[in-house]
């Protein structure tokens, strides 16, 4: 629930003065973020607290990236690259769990001779990684907001590090939006080259910010805000 829905609903339950100005949108935004932020409000109902006022604020997002391995029936995480918008905070790992022999030739002749060397700390169990991705993607203020380059499968190896749908945790999106898409509505403007070292997770979650800000500038719904 945002600010916006709680407010408008404690506004339609309240009794109204005759005089009482409209408070518009901003105002009953505000209404509702100061019922958010009280103490009453926060001790009674804590999550529906924390997640309102995340959703207020502006969203943090996080380009990613996953290496995986798939058959067309699983999808097994290999390693994940997370950026954060600004480009100063980075997040990369790689499973220890995975079975390289079940990899394709592509994955093998792509992906596997760019993983770190067994001795990197990059190397976790994906209990490791789960907690670490969240602890990444929530340590700021505003509701995570997921983005990656044809987001699909991706969006799965994340999840499934969790389990099945409902074990997600609240404050994770249940969708990854997609860069390509994005891309194309923004009227697929030209891209700088991809790095040389593609298919490195970490590598291509930078190349997605640079995706990101190269579509979003030329998009209608984000061109007149702060990229950062």
């Amino acid at each position: 629930m945002s600010a916006l829905q709680l407010g408008q609903l404690l506004g339609s339950a309240a009794p109204q003065a005759p005089q009482k100005r409209a408070l518009g949108a901003t105002g009953v935004a505000q209404a509702g973020q100061a019922v958010i932020a009280s103490p009453i409000f926060a001790l009674k109902w804590p999550g529906v607290a924390k997640i309102a006022i995340m959703s207020a604020k502006r969203p943090s997002r996080f380009f990613y990236d996953c290496e995986f391995i798939e058959d067309g029936q699983t999808i097994e995480l290999i390693s994940i690259g997370i950026v954060d918008e600004s480009g100063e905070r980075e997040l990369y790992l790689v499973s220890t769990e995975f079975d390289p022999d079940r990899a394709g030739s592509w994955v093998r002749r792509n992906v596997l001779g760019k993983l770190p060397p067994p001795s990197s700390d990059a190397w976790q169990s994906r209990r490791t990684i789960r907690d670490r991705v969240l602890e990444f993607v929530t340590a700021t203020s505003g509701r995570p907001q997921l983005w990656a380059w044809f987001a699909a499968y991706d969006h799965v190896a994340l999840c499934q590090l969790w389990g099945t749908m409902p074990e997600l945790p609240r404050a994770l999106p249940r969708y990854t939006r997609d860069l390509r898409q994005l891309w194309e509505e923004a009227g697929s403007p030209a891209l700088p080259a991809e790095p040389a070292d593609a298919h490195d997770a970490l590598t291509d979650a930078r190349f997605n910010l640079v995706r990101w800000r190269v579509a979003a500038a030329r998009h209608p719904a984000y061109a007149s805000a702060d990229l950062g």
